[in-house]
C-alpha cells in the first residue's frame, strides 16, 4: 500500500514516526520512504504538550457548509449538537463534486481538505486552520480520510485516504486508491489497493484486538434521482482487502453519499438535503436503531451539513 508523505512534519504526539500501513518507521518502513530529519519545524499546534484523548475526542464532530464545526452528542436523548465554532478558512457549499473532507486525531485537532485541495490543521478547541503545505495534487487527487489504531500500539493511529480516480464527464470520481497518509517528510509513489467506487471513510479506536478497524460507505447506482445504496464494508489496514460482508443494506434518501462514522460498535449515517438528518444503524446487520433530526439551522443560521468524523478515541463498545 501506498504511503503518501505530506509537506507537514510529524503529527503531533508520533515524535517523527514516519506512517505507513500501521505506522512502520525506520528500519521496517518501506523502500522509498524518506524518515524525517532532525531539522523538521513543528506545526504551530505542536508548540504546547499534547493531551491524549481529552473529552471531546469522544464525540462527534460535524462540519457544515458555511465553515462552522459542530459537535454531536451521540449518547445524549434527543442528540444535539454544541460548541460551533467558525473556522478560519472558507468553505464553499457549491463545491458539489470535491466536497470537503475530515478527520479528528487523538489528541482533539482536525485534520481538513477543504474543496480546493488544501489541507489544514486546526487545533483542539479553535476554528484557526493552519496550512500543512500538503495539498491534493500531491495524493493524485481530491481524498476523504480517517484515522485508525495502529497494530501493537493502540495510542498511536494512521491516517488512511481514499483518493478519488477516474471521473465522469461531471467531474465525479467514479473509483479510488486506498492509500496511509504521511505525515513527514516528501512526496513519495509507491503502490495503492483500488476499490470501485469512491467511499467515505470512518476507523475505531482499539477494539480489543489491540488495533483498530477501517470502514468504507462505498456507493452504489442510484435507484432514484436522490436515492442511495449505498455499502458498508470493512477494509483491512495492512492489504486493503474488503471484507466479505455489507453491514448496510439499505436504500437511504440523500442527494449525494451519506457520510458515516463509527462510534460505540455501531454506525451513524448522516444525510443533508431539505434537512440533516442522522441515523445509528447496527454494526452487527445495518438494522436501525436511532433517528435524529438535526433541522435546517445551526445557532438560528442556516446550515447544510456537509462532513462528519470521529477520533479513535471515541467509545467502541
Amino acid at each position: 500500500m501506498l504511503a503518501v508523505a505530506a509537506g507537514a512534519p510529524a503529527c503531533r504526539g508520533w515524535e517523527g514516526d514516519v506512517i505507513l500501513a500501521r505506522g512502520a518507521s525506520g528500519a521496517d518502513a518501506a523502500p522509498g520512504i524518506d524518515a524525517p530529519s532532525a531539522g523538521d519545524a513543528p506545526l504551530a499546534s505542536e508548540t504546547m504538550a499534547p493531551i491524549e484523548c481529552p473529552p471531546e475526542t469522544r464525540e462527534v464532530r460535524l462540519l457544515f457548509a458555511d465553515g462552522r464545526l459542530a459537535t454531536f452528542h451521540a449518547d445524549a436523548t434527543p442528540a444535539t449538537l454544541t460548541n460551533v465554532l467558525q473556522l478560519s478558512c472558507g468553505i464553499s457549499s457549491s463545491a458539489q463534486q470535491t466536497p470537503p473532507s475530515f478527520a479528528v486525531d487523538r489528541h482533539g485537532d482536525v485534520w481538513l481538505l477543504d474543496e480546493n485541495g488544501t489541507l489544514f490543521t486546526i487545533p483542539r478547541g479553535t476554528g484557526t486552520c493552519i496550512a500543512t503545505g500538503f495539498d491534493m495534487t500531491k495524493a493524485g487527487g481530491p481524498f476523504r480520510m480517517a484515522f485508525v489504531a495502529d497494530a501493537g500500539a493502540p495510542d498511536k493511529e494512521t491516517l488512511f485516504i481514499a483518493v478519488g480516480t477516474n471521473k465522469s464527464a461531471a467531474g465525479v470520481p467514479q473509483n479510488s486508491e486506498l492509500a496511509a497518509l504521511n505525515l513527514v517528510g516528501l512526496p513519495t509513489a509507491g503502490a495503492r489497493v483500488t476499490f470501485q467506487g469512491w467511499p467515505m471513510l470512518t476507523g475505531t479506536g482499539d477494539l480489543g484486538a489491540g488495533k483498530g478497524s477501517l470502514w468504507g460507505l462505498f456507493p452504489s447506482p442510484a435507484t432514484a434521482m436522490v436515492t442511495q445504496n449505498p455499502r458498508l464494508k470493512e477494509i483491512s489496514p495492512e492489504t486493503g482487502a474488503l471484507g466479505p460482508r455489507d453491514i448496510l443494506e439499505q436504500a437511504i434518501v440523500s442527494p449525494d453519499l451519506p457520510r458515516v462514522v463509527a462510534w460505540r460498535g455501531d454506525f451513524w449515517i448522516f444525510v443533508s438535503g431539505s434537512r440533516n438528518l442522522a441515523s445509528r444503524v447496527s454494526g452487527v446487520n445495518g438494522s436501525p436503531l436511532v433517528h435524529a433530526d438535526l433541522g435546517t439551522e445551526l445557532d438560528g443560521r442556516p446550515a447544510e451539513l456537509v462532513a462528519a468524523a470521529v477520533s479513535t478515541c471515541a467509545p467502541v463498545r
